[in-house]
């Protein structure tokens, strides 16, 4: 390769060291300005954590309290769901029972029935429809008794709903409870922090990571910087081989003018001959 193509490589190659030093330049800026935020979320952090110990000693007990009566009211409610799935339960295996005698009417509604007309009986006077209504009510009670499976579905079904009745109710008391702990002015303060703290650690573990993404840019930019730098060096040793040997000839020709200087001023000394300003300086320099 002749000296002209050694400087257009040597131009194409500074040119592109240039620009690899750029990017060098702001993945640094980058990286630092991702740890500044990391550090200075860790410092809210840790401040904010004092604050929270500060409330916390006080609202341990409440915690503690608050804690039990949500347990308690979560466990009310799903119990609540639970006999509420056995309500619907029922009621479907009810209903395959009445298909399957071929009954319309559930005992409840059949026993109302047979109650009517017995009442009706007592006040009537004609014989013929007292005769008819005592058949209708035999007939009532017949079906009633091929349904007293289907009425144990019913008294269960009546039993679960005020079982559910007397649940709800304490859910709702150990609800109204929470409620009325969580007004309290210190405990909105601690989960307010505590709150502010959670959301301020996933910002910086997003900046720590960003910190760390920036961070390996840096370092891949700075081995490309390096081999560029391995690439360019045969070349500017070859460019410049001419200009640094004239470097170094002029050095050992200045040497040597120094080196005699000096060996002229030592026997001037010797000689006890007078020495100039010039020789003095010959002996600064050795």
């Amino acid at each position: 390769m002749d000296r002209q193509e050694l400087q257009k490589k040597y131009r194409e190659l500074t040119g592109e060291l240039s620009k690899i030093k750029e990017r060098l330049k702001k993945a640094s800026e980058q990286k630092e300005a991702w740890f500044l935020k990391k550090e200075n979320l860790k410092k809210q952090i840790n401040e904010l954590i004092v604050q929270a110990k500060l409330n916390r000693d006080a609202n341990d007990k409440k915690d503690f309290s608050l804690g039990e009566i949500k347990k308690q009211r979560d466990l009310n409610n799903q119990k609540v769901q639970k006999l509420i799935e056995r309500i619907k339960s029922i009621t479907n295996e009810q209903s395959s029972l009445l298909k399957k005698f071929g009954i319309k009417s559930t005992p409840e509604q059949i026993q109302k029935k047979i109650n009517d007309l017995e009442q009706k009986i007592e006040i009537e006077v004609n014989f013929k429809k007292e005769q008819k209504m005592m058949e209708e009510i035999k007939k009532l009670k017949k079906t009633y008794d091929e349904s007293s499976e289907i009425k144990k579905f019913s008294d269960e079904s009546q039993q679960i709903e005020k079982e559910i009745k007397e649940v709800k109710a304490k859910a709702d008391e150990f609800h109204n409870k929470l409620r009325d702990m969580t007004k309290d002015k210190s405990y909105r303060d601690f989960m307010k922090l505590s709150k502010k703290i959670t959301r301020l650690k996933k910002v910086q573990e997003d900046a720590f990571q960003k910190f760390i993404d920036s961070k390996n840019d840096f370092l891949a930019v700075q081995k490309e910087l390096k081999l560029k730098q391995k690439e360019i060096s045969p070349i500017r040793k070859e460019l410049f081989k001419e200009q640094e040997e004239k470097k170094e000839a002029k050095q050992q020709a200045e040497t040597k003018i120094i080196r005699e200087k000096q060996e002229e001023a030592e026997t001037k000394l010797k000689t006890k001959k007078r020495l100039t300003t010039e020789d003095l300086m010959a002996f600064q320099r050795k």
